[in-house]
């Protein structure tokens, strides 16, 4: 029998055997697994390859492009949105291609 060491919904740990607290599970289930609902959930498989980085350094440049700072006085706020969160959102933007793009030549 093994059994799952939840901690605030996440698998943390898993052990052979019970102790009190842990819940019965799968051998499939490992840590970073979710559990809700009498259920746990795989986590996500996240894949970097260079055909995503790409894909996304265009999309950062067409975002960055669209909300460029000469249109920003022009620029209509949308709900719950002010200029100054445009002007960060477009720093952070910028730091991630900035990234991305020092990994694409290292």
């Amino acid at each position: 029998m093994r059994s799952a060491i939840i901690e605030n919904g996440v698998v943390a740990n898993v052990i052979k055997g019970s102790i009190p607290g842990s819940i019965e599970c799968p051998p499939e289930v490992g840590p970073g697994w979710t559990y809700a609902g009498n259920e746990f959930i795989k986590p996500p498989v996240i894949v970097e390859s260079p055909d995503y980085n790409e894909q996304r350094v265009q999309e950062l440049k067409t975002l960055l492009t669209r909300t460029d700072h000469k249109v920003l006085p022009d620029y209509e706020p949308k709900k719950n949105e002010t200029k100054s969160s445009i002007k960060e959102q477009r720093k952070q933007w910028r730091r991630e291609l900035r990234k991305l793009l020092e990994d694409v030549t290292s």
